[in-house]
């Protein structure tokens, strides 16, 4: 086919430009070279766009990690104390309602109060017992 054909048949642009650097190209064997090397140079150019962009993900997502990690371990260390600060705290309130029912059973039966410092020592089992044991002393005093 002619170039005057392709374009009637394909009158679309782009078929008329195709067309016509085949044309161009099929007459002169420098022109075809250079047409070469510009396509050439066009895909290396592409491919090593490709190439860089692929990389630039590839660091973006090892960033993004060590980052997320980071920003993972502040909000876990803030929940950890935050938590712990709720446990101290209703521990306590449990440690002094432990106490607060061990000072009048003490001083129902007349026995000597160990000192605050003695009962804030004690663990919350050790109270738990005194506690019982002393109930039951109270129960058995009058027997």
């Amino acid at each position: 086919m002619t170039l005057d054909d392709v374009r009637r048949i394909f009158p679309e642009i782009e078929f008329s430009e195709a067309a016509g650097v085949l044309d161009m190209i099929s007459k002169n064997p420098e022109q075809r070279q250079q047409y070469e090397a510009r396509l050439k140079f066009q895909r290396d150019e592409a491919a090593r766009l490709e190439g860089a962009i692929s990389e630039g993900i590839k660091k973006g997502r090892v960033e993004g990690r060590v980052e997320g990690r980071q920003e993972g371990r502040q909000e876990g260390l803030q929940e950890g104390m935050e938590k712990g600060i709720e446990v101290g705290i209703e521990k306590g309130i449990q440690k002094g309602a432990l106490l607060g029912r061990i000072t009048p059973l003490q001083e129902l039966l007349g026995i000597l109060k160990p000192t605050e410092q003695e009962l804030t020592s004690f663990d919350e089992v050790q109270l738990l017992e005194l506690a019982e044991d002393l109930k039951r002393r109270l129960r058995t005093r009058g027997e």
